[in-house]
């Protein structure tokens, strides 16, 4: 391919007579033109610069044999740009064909990497959200994420502890609620019973509900409002079954939760005592 599409020449580096050609001892370079890089390499200069708007590329090169100088000359044609650029481009698209498939595997490698510590985040989050505490997600890494994880392992022992503790409480109250003597209503915002033990369905003689309001039961007493906004206690009595009751009404309040709360002390022995005291 060579043969036909790119010439070698050697020439007289004073005079630029063709001394040799890759056509063999016929060629005397009559076709030859003397390029800009030639006419540089006439002048003792490297020609290598080479033109995209030209339809050949050439390079002569100049070196001294004993006092003779002479030029290396190589010029390829259309052909062989046509080539080169053909080559060019194959190597290019197997290039980008190659760094496609490399950068299909690390986005692959890359999101293994990321979305997996993340989609274990998710589980163990949606399984706090159920109530189980009980999971501790693997660190599998010292950057963001795994930094991440141990903080979420920390935030859920911490909230697990939180809630232990929160519950022991609520059962401690209920434990207190449920067999102490007196009664217990407790009302929120919306007048509505949130909380009731067994004494004060016995001291009143009736069941609650969460149907039952304040209205209905303590209105006659104070009104809400006021009861709400009371600073300390409001005092009050009932009589029901013979019973002699005396209730206290206090508010109280939590952020944005609050109601009143009504404490039923049964009285009727200490109110016989006193009776009897009087008629004695």
């Amino acid at each position: 391919v060579y043969g036909i599409n790119r010439k070698f020449y050697i020439l007289n580096g004073a005079s630029g007579e063709v001394l040799a050609g890759s056509g063999g001892a016929n060629d005397s370079g009559e076709d030859l033109i003397f390029t800009p890089n030639l006419t540089a390499a006439l002048r003792g200069e490297n020609g290598d610069k080479s033109s995209i708007a030209a339809g050949y590329m050439d390079v002569a090169l100049p070196f001294q044999r004993g006092d003779t100088p002479y030029i290396i000359y190589i010029l390829d044609n259309t052909a062989v740009l046509s080539n080169l650029v053909d080559q060019i481009f194959v190597l290019i698209v197997e290039a980008l064909g190659f760094g496609l498939v490399i950068a299909i595997l690390l986005s692959f490698l890359l999101s293994k990497t990321m979305v997996d510590p993340l989609q274990r985040l998710t589980n163990g989050i949606e399984e706090v959200a159920r109530g189980d505490f009980s999971r501790k997600l693997e660190i599998t890494s010292s950057d963001e994420i795994g930094q991440l994880t141990e903080s979420f392992n920390a935030m859920a022992q911490q909230l697990e502890t939180t809630i232990a503790a929160v519950e022991n409480e609520r059962n401690k109250l209920d434990t207190l609620f449920l067999h102490m003597a007196d009664g217990v209503v407790a009302f929120d915002r919306a007048q509505r019973v949130i909380h009731s033990n067994p004494a004060a369905a016995r001291l009143l003689g009736r069941a609650f509900t969460q149907e039952d309001t304040y209205g209905e039961l303590f209105g006659d007493l104070f009104p809400f409002e006021q009861a709400e906004a009371a600073d300390g206690h409001l005092a009050g009595s009932r009589t029901v079954g013979g019973r002699f009751l005396e209730l206290l009404l206090a508010p109280y309040a939590r952020a944005s939760q609050g109601g009143v709360l009504v404490l039923i002390h049964d009285v009727t022995e200490q109110r016989r005592a006193e009776q009897q005291r009087k008629d004695f």
